[in-house]
């Protein structure tokens, strides 16, 4: 959540990195489908939770802080 807060510009250098990381795996000699999909599945989590906690973080950060939410 905090990396995401602090790199939120750099979302998709991350993501292309995940996605080479995934690529170098699938063909790498000892592919396994089933580490590869569980891998995929791990990411997609663990961005999905940081989106969601870094949204709701935000607001309440700014709440806190007596500062304005508008954009």
């Amino acid at each position: 959540m905090f990396t995401l807060a602090i790199y939120q510009a750099k979302f998709n250098i991350a993501l292309a990195l995940c996605v080479f990381y995934l690529l170098i795996r699938s063909i790498s000699r000892d592919f396994d489908f089933k580490i590869v999909r569980n891998l995929i599945l791990r990411l997609s989590l663990m961005a999905g939770l940081e989106g969601i906690l870094y949204a709701i973080s935000l607001p309440v950060s700014f709440y806190i802080h007596n500062a304005d939410c508008r954009f």
